[in-house]
């Protein structure tokens, strides 16, 4: 699923599951500050970061060797009010890499911001929001953070600007009863669009998503949920899509920091076209099921470490926002987090994407990537009471759908990392990790 358009039934699930939280990204993340009614609150942080590898330059171009370091300095800023708490970051990203890459400069410097608002209207109603950007340059590995861990399909380009909204009111009806009304709006396009290319590629898309949630506890151990999350996408190839998945998903808590999460609907998927000539089949209309399997483990205890686990798989009606088709997309992910007051913290990471069946493209394009599959480790120890230090490293690969005739991954990145990280505030395990 990718983080660039992220449908509405992930942004209901927080009505009624906490443990189901939606993905961040560069583009919309935000960090949660302690900001008690009345007060002012201020963070800085400064990372730096060094790692070593391998990895494309640009989508498509061969992998190389290579030797990077980024500095990414951030301030975040909160303010409580009574009912109401307002939170704001910026961050400069600031990436070097020998060999150089084919940028105007040798420096790529990426500005995200962002801004959330989270306000509790009256004892069952409360409303967040949120809104957050990237502009500027960055590298191959860090396209994915912009566009999804999941997004096959990277763009060749290095400078780029993305902006994401999201809001959702939530009403307690009842003890039993949850009500919920989500959107999602994505922008991105390409700042330089390199001569040459063919007439059909896709270098801006807008997306909105939004709908209504329904939930129902039907004892301490079993939650229903209805959605009917609605999609609509543009591209800047004129071509257009709608689709509607209405979709039930069933909650059961197997144990008591157990849970099991079953979701199943139909997806309504229309492509039209506005004018001109499109890379999908204009009025194409395709129904078919979807669903997704979801278990979380939040809390085990063992030899003075607590550790969780989460995995999930499924399949979705997927808006690729860089080739502009809509795809049956199947996906898997899974993670494993481990906590130690004494020795610090370590985790894996693992997420696998792809389609089934042949994607439509532009003539003499070929088949873009559509199969990705990631692996991550990382393990943090906090040096004092506000610096932290981080090891860590990654493997990713991209290639064609599994039925391409001449399948194979082409795209592989292989690399470690070393972060030091810095605040303002105390320091805790959640402030480390690449970008």
């Amino acid at each position: 699923m990718s983080t660039a358009f992220l449908p509405c039934y992930v942004l209901l699930a927080e009505l009624t599951n906490p443990a189901v939280t939606s993905p961040q990204a560069i583009v919309s993340e935000t960090r949660a500050l302690d900001a008690l009614p009345g007060t002012l609150v201020f963070d800085a942080t400064l990372r730096s970061e060094f790692r070593a590898g391998e990895a494309p330059a640009l989508s498509n171009l061969p992998t190389q060797s290579f030797a990077a370091a980024l500095i990414t300095p951030r301030v975040d800023l909160g303010v409580g009010r009574p009912g109401m708490v307002w939170t704001a970051w910026y961050s400069p990203r600031l990436f070097w890499q020998v060999p150089h890459l084919p940028a105007a400069t040798d420096l790529l410097v990426l500005h995200t911001f962002g801004l959330a608002l989270d306000v509790r209207l009256s004892r069952r109603t409360q409303v967040t929001a949120s809104v957050g950007g990237s502009v500027g340059a960055l590298d191959y590995t860090a396209l994915p953070q912009v566009l999804g861990t999941i997004q096959a399909a990277l763009p060749p380009v290095l400078q780029v600007s993305a902006t994401t909204a999201q809001g959702v009111l939530s009403i307690q009806l009842s003890s039993r009863w949850t009500f919920g009304l989500g959107g999602t709006a994505f922008y991105w396009r390409w700042l330089e669009v390199p001569a040459g290319l063919p007439p059909d590629t896709v270098t801006q898309q807008v997306a909105l998503s939004g709908g209504p949630g329904l939930g129902f506890r039907a004892s301490h151990v079993d939650t229903f949920r209805v959605d009917v999350p609605i999609q609509e996408a543009w591209y800047s190839n004129d071509s257009h899509f709608l689709v509607v998945t209405p979709a039930t998903t069933w909650r059961r808590a197997l144990a008591r920091r157990v849970d099991l999460s079953l979701r199943l609907g139909l997806s309504y998927a229309q492509s039209t076209l506005t004018s001109g000539a499109s890379i999908d089949s204009p009025g194409e209309v395709a129904i078919g099921p979807v669903g997704s399997v979801e278990l979380v483990s939040r809390v085990a205890r063992w030899d003075e470490a607590t550790f969780s686990a989460r995995a999930s798989a499924g399949v979705d009606h997927f808006l690729d926002p860089v080739i502009g088709v809509g795809v049956r997309q199947w996906f898997a992910a899974g993670q494993l987090d481990a906590v130690s007051s004494r020795r610090g913290a370590l985790g894996l990471r693992g997420a696998f994407a792809t389609v089934f069946g042949e994607v439509p493209t532009a003539p003499g394009v070929g088949q873009p990537d559509e199969t990705v599959f990631s692996l991550g480790v990382w393990m943090r120890k906090r040096m004092s009471a506000y610096v932290l230090a981080e090891c860590g490293g990654l493997w990713a690969d991209r290639a064609p759908p599994l039925a391409t005739p001449d399948f194979h991954f082409h795209q592989r990145q292989l690399w470690i990392y070393l972060t030091l990280a810095a605040t303002t505030k105390p320091a805790t395990r959640s402030i480390g990790g690449s970008n």
